[in-house]
Formats: C-alpha cells, structure tokens, sequence
C-alpha cells in the first residue's frame, strides 16, 4: 500500500502564534531590565557622592521611581527614564551621559562657516566650531563631582547602559526559548 502523508501548515495560525510569543519574549526583556536598573539605583546609599563609571548612589529614589517601560508599538518596548507617562527626574539624563561634551554623546566637533547680518545690513562670514550629532551641557562645579576637563562638566555615571549590557546574555536566552 502506497499511502500519501498528508501535512495540514495554517500559516495565518502560525504567524499569530509566533506575534504572541515574540511579544511575550519582549514584555519579559522589560521587567528583567527595569528591575536591574532600580535594583542597581537602590543598591548603594548616599553617602559617599559616586564617582564617574559607578551606577549614581540611592539619595531620595526620585531616579529608581522614574524607571518605567512602555510598549508604543506591537513589537517595541522601551525602557528608561519617564517612559510611559511616569514623570522623569530631570537630571537622570546628565548622570547617565554627564555634561559636557563627552565621547559618549556620539558628537564631533566641526568647523563650518556661518553667515550672518550685521545691525548694518551687511552680510558676513565667519567660521565657528560646532557640536555635531550630540548636545552640549554645562554642569555645576564643585569638589567630588567627578568634573571633566576643567570646564565644569560632570563625567557620566551611567545606569541604563550597563544594565543593557548585563542582560544581553538573559535577554538572548528568552528568544532562543522554543515557542509553546
């Protein structure tokens, strides 16, 4: 006897399930995020200030509270500071990339040429250095704050970044888990 095997593939059920999954595997890369981020913000208590490199010290938990994460789209999720309408402290910004125009911003320096008008009307020319793709903040100065090249910026202290970097392993363990 010759019998044909018969094999039943329902695409449209297959790619639903496989939604489903890849964004239970993303709701699960959130939580395991955003619990190292506050745990690591909580861990170490003010005083001693933190330096530059170390995860800022728990002072008011003002920072750890305003850890949150979203879902905008079906297949994004963000992580960070005053994401889905959770009010963001101010300065989680500076501590996780400092002031200053520091590497870490990703910008350079350029010279471009600038035209503009005099109070006579006339046109003229000038070169001026410019930050380009990063921003420029000046930071307060003081003595333990972890200042850059003299010019009153803060070196960054980051906490999102290395919490990233931490669970990379984690989170490419949860989409190699086979699908249920």
């Amino acid at each position: 006897m010759n019998k044909k095997a018969k094999v039943n593939f329902h695409p449209e059920q297959f790619l639903t399930k496989l939604e489903q999954h890849v964004i239970g595997q993303l709701d699960k890369a959130v939580v395991i995020l955003q619990a190292h981020i506050v745990r690591s913000l909580i861990a170490v208590d003010y005083p001693p200030a933190s330096k530059p490199g170390e995860v800022p010290h728990h002072r008011t938990g003002h920072l750890a509270q305003s850890i949150s994460f979203d879902a905008p789209h079906p297949f994004t999720r963000r992580v960070g500071l005053g994401v889905g309408g959770v009010p963001m402290v101010d300065y989680g910004v500076y501590l996780e990339f400092g002031t200053g125009p520091h590497k870490t911003l990703g910008g350079r320096f350029e010279t471009r040429k600038i035209q503009y008008v005099t109070k006579k009307g006339k046109v003229r020319n000038r070169r001026k250095r410019v930050l380009v793709g990063g921003y420029n903040v000046r930071g307060e100065t003081g003595e333990g704050r972890g200042l850059g090249a003299g010019d009153g910026s803060m070196l960054p202290r980051p906490f999102i970044r290395p919490a990233v970097w931490q669970n990379r392993n984690v989170i490419k363990a949860l989409f190699s888990e086979p699908m249920r």
